[in-house]
């Protein structure tokens, strides 16, 4: 959806002069379901009474961002910036998951990697979808809606995908 409405929502919300971000948020919308993964399995090491280990990750979290944000915008402007997010955080989530692993001995469940991979895949196919269709808005929400579909059935057990057209 924000990548349908990206354009939408900085000229309702924001001066004409914050168009330039469009590139910036329509790449870094990929790695929101890396942000959402590495912050829940970050919280373990809080919840365990871990800060130490917290404050050493979060730190080398925080410097490794610094280093890609910067070279990402100067290497190619706010889409560069964009994909410094994305790189970020699927960093920060093996980061994070290294210690999830190995100091705490947990384990994600089955499924767990691969719906963020299904996420993070689906908002980088809507996103090239949206480039090769700037005719139409509403296609980036089609294929968003499609491949969802698609990881619908392939979590539960016995559903079939069915595309309907509009």
């Amino acid at each position: 959806v924000f990548i349908a409405a990206d354009e939408l929502m900085v000229r309702v919300l924001y001066a004409e002069s914050f168009m330039a971000m469009l590139d910036y948020v329509g790449v870094a919308v990929c790695g929101m379901a890396l942000r959402a993964f590495s912050f829940c399995t970050a919280l373990v090491m809080l919840a365990r009474g871990d800060g130490r280990c917290y404050i050493i990750t979060e730190s080398a979290s925080a410097l490794l961002c610094l280093v890609l944000k910067v070279a990402g915008y100067r290497i190619g402007g706010f889409a560069g910036l964009g994909a410094a997010y994305v790189l970020h955080y699927a960093a920060y989530s093996a980061m994070v998951l290294w210690v999830y692993r190995r100091r705490y001995g947990l384990r994600l469940g089955r499924g767990v990697p691969a719906l963020c991979a299904m996420a993070v895949a689906t908002a980088f196919a809507a996103l090239a979808f949206a480039a090769c269709s700037d005719d139409k808005p509403e296609a980036p929400v089609a294929a968003t809606g499609i491949a969802l579909d698609r990881a619908d059935a392939e979590t539960v057990p016995g559903k079939t995908i069915q595309l309907v057209a509009a």
